[in-house]
């Protein structure tokens, strides 16, 4: 039987473990790989679980200061009803010639009007347009609270004067229309089909003293206070809950993290441990390629 030589038995050996610290040096760059895949999802699930945690912060934040606007606005409900503004652009019609010994023929009525707010004060003057039955007044803003105690279904007096000498004024008539009916007339497409409002005096019942015409009446940043702070209130108790929602999301995502974070460091362990192996095998290797050296000399 013949025998194998010293030489080609440590030619094997060296092939034998060429071949296995191959194996193990690849083992350790899949390994490694691995582990890295894990660090970056662990890395990702780390800054979802982050953002989930801002996310409950800040909605937990909104929830309590829409609270507090809601018991702010609730608070200040009790002394004022509402908040904005209305604006107004009247014009008379037909309104009666006061003026002269000939109504009509030279002179006639000096027309201004007066709205008065709900605690009976005069809130607004218009300015007078001189001579003239059929004015035309300029648009004016006012204070929707003021005018109407926050209810818009309030009758608003309007009264009609004809301004005399010496700033004296002598009264035509006065009209009594809430703000919700001036919204509606002013609704109205075109002249005609704009309906007017009688001018009464003393006990008139149908007016005859002319009209007043609403050609335009808008609310601007209108609010009911107490409505709003009901709304705010619902408001808050909705990003309450879901704030609840949001702090399970955020634990579970924190979970997640953790895990993920637990697995990469395995992971990365066991990289490590591939890898001394497989810096074992090519120690070995070396070796074995150094005793081959020599026994070639």
């Amino acid at each position: 039987m013949n025998k194998v030589s010293p030489k080609a038995l440590q030619v094997l050996e060296y092939v034998s473990t060429q071949s296995l610290a191959e194996s193990k040096a690849e083992k350790a760059v899949r390994a490694k790989d691995y582990a890295s895949q894990l660090l970056a999802l662990a890395t990702a699930k780390q800054e979802e679980a982050e953002q989930a945690v801002s996310e409950f912060v800040d909605r937990q934040s909104l929830a309590e200061k829409t609270k507090e606007a809601a018991q702010e606005l609730k608070l200040k409900s009790k002394t004022q009803r509402c908040t904005g503004t209305i604006q107004l652009k009247i014009r008379g019609h037909n309104l009666p010639d006061l003026d002269g010994l000939f109504p009509g023929k030279f002179n006639k009525s000096d027309p201004f009007f007066e709205v008065y707010g709900y605690n009976g004060d005069v809130l607004y003057k218009s300015e007078t347009v001189n001579s003239n039955l059929n004015p035309i007044w300029e648009k004016t803003e006012l204070d929707i609270f003021d005018l109407t105690n926050g209810n818009l279904d309030t009758k608003v007096r309007i009264t009609v004067y004809d301004e005399d000498l010496d700033d004296k004024k002598e009264y035509i008539g006065q009209v009594l229309v809430s703000v919700n009916t001036m919204l509606e007339s002013s609704s109205k497409d075109g002249d005609d089909e704009t309906p007017g409002f009688n001018i009464v005096k003393g006990l008139q019942t149908e007016g005859g003293q002319g009209q007043l015409i609403v050609e335009d009446a808008n609310l601007v940043d209108y609010v009911c206070i107490e409505k709003k702070a009901r709304e705010l209130k619902e408001e808050a108790e909705e990003l309450r809950m879901s704030s609840y929602d949001m702090e399970k999301k955020s634990k579970a995502a924190a979970e997640e993290a953790q895990n993920a974070m637990v697995e990469a460091k395995k992971a990365e362990r066991e990289s490590m441990i591939a890898q001394d192996a497989a810096d074992e095998v090519a120690t070995v290797l070396t070796a074995l390629s150094e005793d081959m050296a020599a026994l070639s000399l």
